[in-house]
């Protein structure tokens, strides 16, 4: 009897111990969960992808839920239940995404099983990951832990991936060129990894959100273009005397006939009213290399007939001007490498890159000819480029050694929120996104077809997907890109000039609303356009076109002003 108890208490202490374990997980290296999935691919969406993992696969009521993160990598570790999860049950979990190589790794080495470095996770002793815990909110409200983690990789292949646009678009211009320090599988330093149309087939295949991009300029560039396309006596005009451009001002204000409130405060001159333009030839022509200097920008007085140079505007206007290289002022590009979504998406879209034969493919990183270009990895490699050039100061990004100032153009996705009133990483970086033929990248302009720049997002299982990641995969592809998930998604993607960030893609009759107004992403943040219409597969080299879907189209024109 004594025996019988003696047994039953320890059987219960080690129930207990192993329940205290599970409650509260914190990994102590890559391999210690009862699920590991890796994730490679699209760095625009990653914030997206970590909030689906947060969101949808974690049980915060299980214990508490960890994010460790390295620039361009994170993983998260947390615990699922059969309540939450029934596909995936009950355990430990962990997802860990790698962002460099950006779509490109989301492709063809997920395609073929090819093992890549991925972050080391590591919180026990001599660890990698012992930041100290910062308490965060992911966009849905779920609290959780992030820690920072130091230098360190693991080698597995991709279990899952994402990319900008659909897998078959990632051949010649835009396959990933891999080194050997992406991984042991990878073959040799400079080796081109391209989809392989006539390989393996993933084990399951979605689209997801519609994601809105642009290209982004240096904040200095950005008053420099609104000082040449606004009048000196426009509350537009950035001159330091011009008090009305740096005011704050309510810009989205809300439906009163609903709870949500859309209303920020934001500069003037960074609002729709006051954003600079320029046209989809001009960008065109800055990344195949065709404008070197900027002061192949010319404005035009219509009055006198005469015309300055984009230089002596901003000269005019008081603002402080990058260096001359010679007699000119030298184009900067801080674009993506190949592979990455973010630049396919750019490639086909405003190039025709694999759309047709012929086209003139994006200038390679050049450093030494005219315009200089650097290659970045991820999103936030974009970010730090720009915001290297913009004051000559720092070298984050690694692109910019010799601290030069210069005007700087870039490619990014907009769900980085750029107002000062919002909690967001993306306010501290020296750049603002601008209009493209006079419209602002919002998700209101793609609804009424009036702004183009936008690509649908793909996920990917790689072809030996076991259960647990094809668990994973439809949770996130039924879940993080729904109406609700889009709209939590958006929380935190305010802009002065409006809302960036997603729409849902159109799948379903009636979804996508009559008419947008400033609350639509809270009802029903669908698109009105697409590049899949009447069944058809995705195809990024489709114009967008209305809908089948849609319930209505008013063709309202983008807001035009002074």
């Amino acid at each position: 009897m004594i025996r019988n108890t003696l047994m039953r208490a320890a059987i219960a202490s080690a129930l207990a111990a192993s329940a205290g374990s599970a409650f509260a997980y914190l990994p102590t290296s890559n391999v210690d969960a009862d699920k590991v999935i890796y994730w490679g691919g699209a760095s625009a969406s990653t914030q997206s992808a970590q909030d689906a993992i947060i969101d949808f696969v974690c049980d915060a009521g299980a214990g508490p839920i960890n994010v460790m993160s390295r620039s361009g990598n994170w993983a998260v570790a947390c615990n699922s239940t059969a309540a939450k999860t029934p596909a995936l049950g009950a355990g430990r979990v962990m997802v860990i995404k790698r962002d460099g190589g950006g779509s490109g790794i989301a492709v063809g080495p997920l395609q073929q099983g090819t093992q890549l470095n991925f972050m080391l996770v590591s919180t026990g002793a001599g660890g990698t990951c012992l930041g100290a815990d910062v308490a965060k909110q992911s966009s849905n409200g779920t609290a959780y832990f992030e820690r920072s983690c130091t230098a360190g990789s693991f080698a597995h292949a991709p279990d899952i991936g994402t990319s900008d646009i659909e897998p078959s678009m990632f051949t010649g211009a835009n396959a990933p060129v891999l080194n050997t320090s992406d991984g042991p599988g990878v073959p040799a330093n400079g080796t081109p990894f391209p989809f392989d149309p006539n390989g393996a087939a993933f084990a399951k295949t979605a689209t997801l959100g519609d994601l809105v991009f642009n290209t982004p300029v240096t904040t200095e560039l950005y008053k420099a273009l609104q000082a040449a396309q606004f009048a000196a006596n426009s509350p537009c005009y950035p001159s330091a005397g011009n008090a009305a451009y740096s005011a704050n001002v309510q810009v989205n204000q809300d439906d009163p006939a609903t709870a949500v409130n859309e209303a920020i405060s934001a500069p003037r001159g960074d609002t729709e009213q006051c954003m600079p333009s320029l046209s989809r030839a001009e960008i065109a022509s800055i990344f195949t290399g065709q404008i070197k200097n900027w002061e192949e920008f010319k404005v035009l007085n219509p009055a006198t007939n005469t015309s300055i140079d984009l230089r002596t505007a901003a000269n005019n206007a008081g603002l402080v001007l990058p260096p001359l290289r010679g007699t000119a002022t030298p184009v900067q590009v801080c674009r993506r490498v190949a592979g990455s979504g973010t630049q396919a998406q750019f490639n086909a879209e405003h190039l025709g890159v694999n759309c047709a034969s012929g086209v003139v493919a994006p200038k390679g990183a050049s450093t030494l000819t005219l315009p200089f270009v650097a290659e970045n990895s991820s999103a936030t490699n974009v970010e730090q480029c720009l915001d290297d050039f913009n004051l000559g100061a720092t070298n984050n990004s690694g692109k910019n050694a010799a601290l030069l100032k210069r005007w700087a153009i870039g490619i990014r996705s907009t769900e980085a929120s750029s107002s000062p009133s919002v909690n967001s990483p993306f306010w501290n970086f020296g750049y603002r996104f601008i209009k493209i033929d006079g419209v602002a990248p919002t998700i209101e302009n793609v609804h009424r077809g009036d702004y183009w720049n936008f690509a649908t997002q793909n996920l990917q299982a790689a072809p030996t997907a076991n259960a647990d990641t094809l668990a994973v995969f439809d949770i996130i592809a039924n879940n993080a890109f729904t109406v609700a998930g889009l709209k939590n998604l958006n929380n935190d993607c305010k802009h002065g000039f409006g809302r960036g960030c997603w729409l849902g893609t159109p799948k379903a009759a009636g979804a996508s609303p009559e008419v947008f107004d400033v609350d639509l992403f809270a009802a029903a943040p669908v698109n009105n356009f697409t590049r899949a219409p009447n069944g058809k597969p995705l195809n990024t080299c489709q114009p967008a076109v209305r809908s089948e879907f849609s319930t209505h189209f008013i063709g309202a024109p983008a807001p035009v002003f002074p």
